[in-house]
Order: structure tokens, then C-alpha cells, then sequence
């Protein structure tokens, strides 16, 4: 049997082997050594991974009897037990999950983070039925865990949108699309700028990534091919590394360009470059099968150009000719200067 924690407020809550536990809020937002256990429960051991230092919203920690809230944690673990089962947590420290262990004489080991060395995991929603709340913009879901809640993965250092829409903030969609086996030389922000005192420009955004796969910005090679730099919204919907399907929230927004500071996102330099497939198991003592997976790959250094549009319509349905603008703005990657793109005037 695998046990699924939540860890989403302070008090402990015990019912069909499930557990909603937290292990102490993480000041700041911050978990800077991941050697030294961040929650109650005491360590035997001492960890031998060494995470780097991650931050994540303050809005994000742990706050008293909020079940129904988003909370993080420095990991997502999937951990196996002495009987065969398993345990999946969130947790600050990446050899064990929080509190004590639910069955007495039961011991876990082999834990292994779900998310990528710079990303914080995040768990919304509480034990049982019901909605639970989106993850926030910018987040990958990771198969959802069947006592209730959605629990995914978030860039680290993101200002993480909590609604999915754009309102002048960074919004890092593009980051959490990381691919482990590489090493990306760097992330490049785009600004997309109204008219100075212009408000009649909106931005479309999709509701996580890939939500529904449609954004204000686009990244092309030098010669016009296109990348996509998105997860896709289907038919294939899983990563090759780590071989892991992921949900795919529906819906999107459509949210107005503020003329002063414009809306901003992040790429990270990294790209779906074709589909594989990998050996993918949903749980203990449950047999593997091969799935379609998307191989995600670092951009090399060199020339690209970005694509910004704006629309006038209040649902985003089109930039075409009088109902919005585009513009394309070539870039040297990697740079560590803003690229913006000015939209002209309505």
C-alpha cells in the first residue's frame, strides 16, 4: 500500500492511511542546507544529498488550520517501506518525510525527490473530496495522489502567480520545463512594453504549464524554426527524465499589459526537441510499461528571436491586424540584459 502526505498545515491528521503533516515552516522561504532536517520529525541518519539553495514565495509556507491551501516544500519524495509499500511526502529534508512514521515496527528508505534539483515542490488542497486549488502559474503537475489535493513542481526562485494570470509580475512559466540531464547555460527575461499610458493591450497566459498551451511569447531559431519551449498540452503528455506522466490543468487568461512596467516571463534556454519513449512505473508492486515522453534538451549559445503579442480583445482570441500587434525582437543568447519588445501605440 502507498501512503500519500500532504503536507499542508501544522496540526497532524490521520485517517485511511493518509497523513497531512507539516514538518515547520520554512522561514523565508528558504532552504539553504538541505543536510540539516527542516521539520520535527528527528533524523537517524545524516543526508548525503546535497540540494542547492532554493526560495519560493512567503505566501507559500505553511500557515495554521489553511487545509485548502498551497504550501512548499524543498522536495516531493517518493519513499518505499520494509512491508513493500511506500510513502509519498512533501518534505524539507530529502532522505525522509516529516512527522513519525505510521505504522509501528515500518521502516522507509530510497527516498527520491519527484522534482529537479532547482525546483521546490508545492502541494494544494487537503485530504478527501472536493476541488483543490490550482498550482501556482508556472508549475508542472505530478500525478495527483488519490486521498485528494494536486501536488506539483516550481521553478526555484520563481514569484510564482497564484491565480495563472499576468499583472505586471514575472511569471516563470518557461522555467520548470528543466531538463536534468544538461546543463542550461542561463535564463533570459523578455518584457513585453505598452505605449506609456496605453492600457488597452492584454496578455494571453495559459493556467500552469502547459495548461492550454497558449502564451503572449514564442522563441524561434535565428533562421524561423520555432522551439517549444512549453510543455505540450497532448496528445503526449509526459517528460522522459525523469519518465513521469504529468496533468494537464485546462483553461487560461487573458489579463491586461500595464503600461508602466509591461508583464515579463523567463526562458530558460531549454526546449521539447522530439518524443521517446521511457519505462515509466506508477508504484511499488506494480509492473513498468513504456510511454511516449518528451526529451527535453538545452538551447547551445547563439542567435534567437522572441515574439510578443498583445490583443485588444478582452479574451485574447486574436493579435491580428486591428485586434492587437506583434513584434519580434532577435536576441543573443545567453544575456543577461532584459530583451523587450515595444508594442505600438492603439
Amino acid at each position: 500500500m502507498r501512503t500519500y502526505v500532504l503536507v499542508l498545515m501544522t496540526a497532524a491528521v490521520t485517517a485511511c492511511g493518509a497523513r497531512v503533516d507539516v514538518g515547520g515552516p520554512n522561514e523565508g522561504g528558504t532552504v539553504a542546507d538541505s543536510s540539516k532536517p527542516a521539520d520535527s520529525r528527528t533524523s537517524e541518519t545524516t543526508s548525503s544529498t546535497s540540494l542547492p539553495t532554493c526560495t519560493w514565495p512567503a505566501s507559500l509556507d505553511p500557515v495554521d488550520g489553511s487545509s485548502d491551501a498551497c504550501v512548499a516544500a524543498r522536495t516531493y519524495l517518493a519513499c518505499q517501506d520494509s512491508n513493500g509499500g511506500g510513502e509519498d511526502c512533501l518534505s524539507n529534508d530529502p532522505t525522509q518525510c516529516p512527522g513519525p512514521d505510521l505504522t509501528a515496527g515500518v521502516t522507509y528508505s530510497a527516498c527520491v525527490d519527484q522534482c529537479h534539483a532547482n525546483e521546490y515542490a508545492v502541494g494544494c488542497g487537503g485530504i478527501g473530496p472536493g476541488p483543490s486549488p490550482s498550482l501556482p502559474a508556472g508549475c508542472r503537475n505530478l500525478p495527483a495522489s488519490p486521498g485528494g489535493g494536486s501536488v506539483g513542481c516550481c521553478p526555484c526562485g520563481s514569484d510564482s502567480n497564484m491565480d495563472g494570470g499576468v499583472d505586471g509580475v514575472t511569471t516563470d512559466a518557461s522555467e520548470d520545463t528543466g531538463a536534468p540531464g544538461c546543463v542550461s547555460q542561463g535564463s533570459v527575461t523578455f518584457r513585453m512594453q505598452a505605449p506609456t499610458g496605453d492600457a488597452g493591450y492584454n496578455a494571453l497566459t495559459s493556467f500552469g504549464n502547459p495548461g492550454d498551451g497558449n502564451w503572449w511569447y514564442s522563441v524561434a531559431t535565428a533562421d524561423g524554426n520555432p522551439l517549444q519551449i512549453f510543455l505540450s498540452p497532448g496528445p503526449v503528455t509526459a517528460t522522459c527524465e525523469p519518465c513521469a506522466p504529468y496533468e494537464v490543468p485546462g483553461g487560461g487568461g487573458c489579463n491586461p499589459v500595464p503600461p508602466d512596467s509591461g508583464v515579463t516571463a523567463t526562458w530558460d534556454g531549454t526546449a521539447v526537441t522530439s518524443i521517446s519513449t521511457c519505462e515509466w512505473s506508477p508504484g511499488s508492486h506494480q509492473a513498468s510499461e513504456a510511454i511516449s515522453c518528451q526529451v527535453i534538451q538545452c538551447m547551445p549559445a547563439g542567435k534567437y528571436v522572441v515574439t510578443m503579442c498583445g490583443s485588444e480583445l478582452e479574451d485574447c482570441s486574436s493579435t491580428d491586424g486591428e485586434a492587437g500587434a506583434c513584434v519580434s525582437v532577435p536576441f543573443q543568447y545567453p544575456t543577461s540584459s532584459e530583451v523587450v519588445g515595444y508594442l505600438p501605440p492603439l
